[in-house]
């Protein structure tokens, strides 16, 4: 079997013996629990927005989420360090690298967001990135 990690990652073994002492915990199994619960949520979510929206209100949310999320504030804006490919966005999003791609260079030439290098972004003006997902925006 080959495992493939996308970031640094441990792996931690377990002896066949001990695997079902685990499942014994009720802290573990708490915590399970809401780890699968948060999963469906997060798939219920994007399955709604996959559903409901259009790709540049899935591309700009796709931007919101991120920066709420993982966003680390600076005095310039909200720098994203992503992980992962624009065909991996794009794929995450249901739309094709290009439409994501021209959409990030409106975004960029409108000086909403900046391209900070490879999978690296800063939101320059969440406000006016939220303002597009309220109005009716045709691309």
């Amino acid at each position: 079997m080959l495992i493939k990690a996308k970031e640094n990652s441990k792996f931690y073994f377990l002896e066949s013996h001990n695997f079902f002492k685990i499942f014994e915990d009720k802290d573990f199994l708490n915590l399970l629990l809401n780890s699968i619960n948060n999963n469906i949520f997060i798939e219920r979510e994007i399955l709604k927005t996959l559903a409901f929206h259009n790709s540049f209100e899935r591309i700009i949310q796709f931007f919101i989420d991120a920066s709420e999320s993982i966003g680390i504030k600076t005095i310039n804006g909200i720098e994203l360090n992503l992980q992962c490919t624009m065909e991996e966005i794009a794929k995450f999003l249901g739309i094709s690298r290009q439409r994501l791609s021209n959409f990030i260079n409106y975004l960029i030439e409108n000086k909403i967001i900046k391209k900070n290098g490879y999978k690296k972004y800063l939101i320059k003006d969440l406000k006016k990135l939220k303002d597009l997902i309220n109005n009716d925006f045709l691309f």
